[in-house]
């Protein structure tokens, strides 16, 4: 008789830890709410994205239209309004022409000229 109930304490004990480690569900308004802030935290990077593109395209497109330097392969990349230039031209005045048309671009809040010169 005292085997069954050692048993069936041991038993008990199993099933209380067993049952205080299982998670209460949790309700149907908390997984919209952590669905909502997933949507939200994508359309912010998604927006991000978008930004630092348009960004990149103005910035490149108006080295392109500057006439000292076209034919030199001037790469951009905009990063939280931070913009980088990398590629090589023929003069300073040319590295430093380009940084001006970068910083002159709206949304631009810095330029990490990385251009190289090679005459």
């Amino acid at each position: 008789m005292n085997t069954n109930k050692i048993k069936l304490l041991t038993l008990s004990i199993f099933l209380a830890f067993g049952l205080s480690a299982c998670e209460k569900p949790a309700s149907t308004e908390s997984y919209g709410s952590k669905i909502d802030g997933s949507s939200d935290k994508t359309n912010e990077k998604s927006t991000d994205i978008t930004r630092d593109t348009t960004l990149t395209t103005k910035v490149k497109n108006d080295i392109l239209a500057e006439a000292a330097l076209k034919g030199f392969d001037i790469g951009v990349k905009a990063t939280d309004g931070e913009v980088t230039l990398t590629g090589t031209v023929d003069t300073q005045q040319n590295s430093n022409k380009a940084k001006k048309i970068a910083s002159d671009v709206a949304g631009v809040k810095s330029v990490d000229n990385q251009i190289v010169v090679k005459p």
